[in-house]
């Protein structure tokens, strides 16, 4: 409608306005009315247009809101599909761990089945060998036996014999003699060889090693009391032990003047009369003060002593490395404690037992080296009683005392004279019981006999301890000694790798064997790092003897390899891990050193300290400050301190990963393995959780031709030791340690 309809539609009453332009306005309107219906349709036509643009632009929002939403979800697929991916990949990293762990298994079962059949190859053709040679020597036994009675046979039937029968005759007839029976021959030829193994007695194997390099006095010195009763018994005991030693000390109980057996420029007598009077037993002890180096054997007026007595005095304090007192007459207390004689296990020296470690020896029969162990009068709070408060002392000092082995009347017994002290304490027994609760029992049950057992149960083998005649069950009965108490709440782990150490494995677990028994166990875990040489065949005949969980690898992989499997193998968070290379010793004292530290530490994660290396060379690089070890400064300095006799408990190993052992091209590190193992231990702890010793306790094999130095050179060595100082491979441990300032190489 125009707009001029529109006017008058709404004001159809007012009159047209006439003027002057009307009648120049009427042809434009005419020519407006006849344009109106074009520009409608146009009008229209650009609105059906519009709204056709309209639709196609919904048409393709709604396209495009597909396309979003299907790209959305493909970016969500391509997600699951990484992250699946990346599983799978953990999970075949996994798998092939596992795979190399039970290669190495599988390996170690092999070569161990492989080792067993050789040692038994050898020890059946060694067994052949020695009946062959048996049966030689019998043939030729049997030959020379033949010829005997062939000329015995010649020398009845001669003439010569025959024409002296009259004489015979008469001869038996003065001595009264029967005539003897006509010869027979009685040899037999030897039956054919039987291929059966020889049924032999097992030998006696040393149970504790011990440094021979270490000098010691052989100085041989006894020690008796007597008393005039027991004269006659006195001259037979002198004469047996004097050619045995170099110095025979006798004390002289109630004697006047001194017997004429005693007069020998080896014999040094003592008359009591003019020392401390009766000292009874107690007397062989008077002078030991004088004799301050060498074995001290101790024996009674009432034993008959074998010509090898003081020889197997000495060996059995060398079998057992010099770490405990002997003898031949043990004593094990039994619960409840009620009576000194019924109470107790007896291991008389007069009968055939195996060796066992007991809580009381007689002093009548035992011995040491006084590099083990000294005693003298003040550690005797009675008279006699001797056996009591020797036990006391040696308990007290921490040295355990050892039954040895003997076979039956090995030691004999002489008529006893006069009223012994052990049928004193028959009739009346309430002082002795007395004492051995009151005064004895005290000690023993924190006294070295558990300690002993529990340390030789846990370093040999069942097998081992049989060929040694070690009497095992019997030592661990009694009131003292049980085997959970045999246990200790201090277990080492030793962890032993090594490539190529042939030459100084024997030396390495013979260190172990040394090792001072403490109030800890011990359990060692060794990996051959799969070497070229005989350290794996020199490793199984360790195992002969030692308990070790050995293990050989696929292939060579390297030390940090080699230690990361041997530490997933330990359980017991608390376990304390102690690292120790194959061509490598401890020190004695190291494990009763390490065993104190964490006791009187209770703090105590770690443990570093010195070496010695094999020149006899001490370490000079110094500890680290307490300081030093809170800032984590270590990350920061040249040098490298955390060094042997390193130890950590192993929860610490929980937050090391494989990527802290490896370079940063992602292998196994061959050097600086100690480094990248120490420090995220290290990374853990604070100065209270660290204890360091300055004395060495480790000998360290310096230099040698197969060191990882040696092999890989030493440029990429201090390039590897600055890469892993780097705060970014830092370990923040259960205290929350702040991280410390980076190094400069890391700046």
């Amino acid at each position: 409608m125009t707009i001029e309809r529109r006017i008058e539609s709404e004001a159809p009453g007012r009159p047209p306005v006439l003027d002057e332009a009307a009648g120049a306005r009427a042809p434009a309107q005419a020519a407006a009315q006849a344009a109106a219906p074009a520009a409608e349709a146009e009008h229209a036509a650009l609105a059906r247009a519009l709204e056709d643009r309209a639709t196609e632009l919904a048409a393709r929002f709604r396209e495009i809101a597909q396309l979003t939403r299907a790209l959305e979800a493909g970016r969500a697929g391509a997600a699951e599909a990484a992250a699946a991916r990346a599983a799978a990949e953990r999970r075949a990293a996994e798998l092939e761990a596992e795979r190399d762990r039970l290669a190495a298994l599988l390996e170690t079962e092999r070569a161990t089945a492989a080792d067993a059949a050789r040692r038994h190859a050898r020890q059946l053709a060694q067994t052949e060998g020695a009946l062959a040679r048996t049966q030689a020597e019998l043939a030729r036994l049997w030959e020379y036996g033949r010829q005997l009675e062939a000329k015995y046979a010649a020398v009845l039937e001669s003439e010569t014999w025959r024409a002296m029968e009259p004489v015979r005759r008469a001869l038996r007839a003065l001595k009264r003699r029967p005539t003897p029976k006509p010869f027979a021959p009685r040899l037999r030829a030897p039956k054919p060889p039987v291929h059966e193994p020889a049924q032999t007695a097992p030998a006696t194997e040393p149970l504790l090693g011990f440094d021979p390099r270490i000098p010691r006095s052989e100085t041989m010195t006894v020690f008796l009391a007597t008393f005039p009763a027991r004269q006659a018994n006195l001259s037979r005991v002198v004469a047996a032990l004097l050619p045995q030693c170099d110095v025979l000390r006798v004390y002289l109980n109630e004697y006047d003047f001194v017997p004429d057996c005693l007069r020998h420029e080896k014999i040094r007598p003592t008359l009591g009369r003019d020392a401390q009077g009766d000292l009874k037993d107690s007397g062989k002890f008077f002078s030991t003060g004088d004799h301050p180096e060498g074995y001290h054997v101790f024996v009674d007026d009432d034993i008959a002593y074998p010509p090898d007595y003081v020889e197997r005095i000495v060996a059995g304090v060398r079998r057992f490395g010099f770490h405990a007192v002997v003898g031949f007459h043990g004593t094990i207390y039994k619960p409840p404690l009620e009576s000194y004689i019924r109470d107790r296990i007896v291991q008389p020296f007069y009968a055939g037992s195996r060796s066992a470690v007991v809580d009381q020896l007689g002093t009548g029969t035992v011995g040491y080296h006084t590099s083990t162990f000294v005693i003298d009068l003040s550690a005797f709070e009675t008279v006699g009683l001797a056996d009591l408060w020797f036990a006391r002392r040696a308990a007290e000092r921490g040295v355990p005392l050892v039954a040895l082995e003997r076979s039956d009347n090995w030691l004999g017994r002489m008529e006893e004279v006069g009223d012994t002290l052990f049928r004193q304490a028959q009739r009346d027994e309430s002082r002795e019981t007395a004492l051995l609760v009151e005064r004895l029992a005290p000690v023993l049950r924190d006294g070295p006999r558990a300690r002993l057992v529990g340390f030789l149960n846990a370093l040999y083998t069942p097998e081992h301890l049989k060929r040694s005649k070690l009497n095992l069950e019997l030592s661990m009965t009694g009131a003292f000694v049980t085997e959970s108490e045999a246990r200790s709440d201090v277990h080492f782990a030793l962890v032993v790798a090594g490539w190529n150490c042939a030459a100084y494995v024997e030396k390495c677990f013979a260190s172990i064997a040394r090792q001072v028994a403490g109030g800890y166990t011990l359990e060692i875990y060794a990996y051959d790092d799969r070497s070229d040489d005989e350290t794996w065949e020199r490793l199984s005949d360790q195992a002969a003897t030692l308990r070790i969980r050995r293990f050989r690898g696929e292939r060579n992989m390297g030390p940090a390899f080699a230690r990361d499997f041997l530490l997933r193998q330990i359980e017991g968070e608390d376990t304390i891990c102690v690292l120790l290379d194959m061509d490598d010793e401890l020190l004695p004292h190291a494990l009763a050193t390490l065993e104190r530290a964490y006791r009187e530490t209770p703090d105590c994660w770690m443990t570093y300290g010195n070496w010695v290396n094999q020149n006899g060379a001490v370490n000079d690089e110094g500890l680290y400050a307490p300081e030093d070890i809170d800032e984590r400064a270590y990350r920061r300095q040249d040098v490298f301190k955390f060094t042997h006799l390193r130890s950590f408990r192993r929860f610490l190993y929980d937050r090391v990963t494989p990527e802290h052992l490896k370079d940063a091209d992602g292998a196994w590190l061959r050097y600086c393995s100690d480094v990248a193992l120490m420090l995220p231990i290290a990374d853990q702890c604070a100065s209270k959780n660290v204890v360091a010793f300055e004395a060495p306790l480790y000998r360290y094999n310096q230099y040698r031709s197969t060191g990882t130095q040696k092999r890989f050179g030493g440029i990429r060595k201090k390039e590897t030791f600055r890469y892993l100082r780097a705060t970014g491979r830092a370990v923040e441990g259960p205290l929350n340690l702040p991280n410390p300032p980076a190094p400069d190489e890391a700046r």
